[in-house]
């Protein structure tokens, strides 16, 4: 992972792209006007295509020197790929798996936390963060291990824990839903699948809210009421 074009593209802001279009665009112009009889320039054409040429390079080489947001995303999917297979395989709970919910893995961009970056995108104008939670969710017929890890983008740090939870000691499980405040005056939601026990917090996981989540936040509560009924 390049961590210095990471952090370029966390740091950095999109007001080159937006002059560099308008030199670029007025360089074209220029170059067109002598085909409506305007002459206004010395050596015109030559000086047309060099506006237009800076213009170009001022949009899009510094873009070109930092990490993109398809790059960032990329990341993420090598990172957590198989996430929850692999977990399963090394817990050794592969022969154990439950038949009703598959393993799953689960994970976001976080927000919260000391000297996390985050930017806008430019394109699909979504925020992400130099930090990411990915959270692997192995389900068997009596409880849930989960696995999660915390990777950055701006350097080079990951951390990772483990949990069991039980299903007959869990109270519910539930879709939470927070609005942060942002630095550069933004506000973002962000979704958590939090698990709770003896009416405590038991785990918190980081997710993307979505129909997927929800209807897994049912599957589970049902093996939770089912495990208590048999109780």
């Amino acid at each position: 992972m390049n961590y210095e074009k990471n952090i370029k593209y966390f740091k950095s802001n999109d007001k080159h792209f937006y002059v560099g279009l308008v030199l670029a665009a007025i360089g074209v112009v220029c170059f067109l006007c002598p085909f409506i009889g305007l002459y206004f320039l010395p050596y015109h054409e030559f000086t047309s295509l060099l506006i237009a040429g800076i213009g170009a390079a001022v949009a899009f080489v510094p873009r070109s020197l930092r990490t993109s947001e398809s790059e960032l995303d990329g990341i993420v999917e090598a990172k957590t790929k198989n996430y929850a297979t692999e977990t399963a395989e090394e817990a050794g709970l592969s022969h154990m798996l439950s038949r009703r919910i598959r393993p799953c893995t689960l994970g976001d961009y976080v927000f919260e936390g000391e000297n996390v970056l985050f930017r806008r995108g430019k394109d699909d104008r979504r925020y992400r963060s130099s930090i990411y939670t990915a959270t692997a969710l192995v389900f068997t017929n009596d409880g849930i291990y989960a696995a999660q890890k915390t990777f950055s983008f701006a350097e080079e740090a990951e951390s990772e824990n483990e949990a069991q939870l039980v299903y007959e000691d869990l109270d519910s499980v539930c879709v939470n839903e927070e609005e942060i405040a942002l630095a550069d005056g933004g506000k973002i939601k962000t979704s958590f699948l939090v698990f709770t026990e003896n009416g405590k917090e038991a785990l918190r996981v980081p997710a993307k809210r979505g129909y997927a989540l929800d209807s897994l936040c049912d599957d589970i509560n049902r093996e939770i009421t089912e495990a208590k009924r048999k109780k």
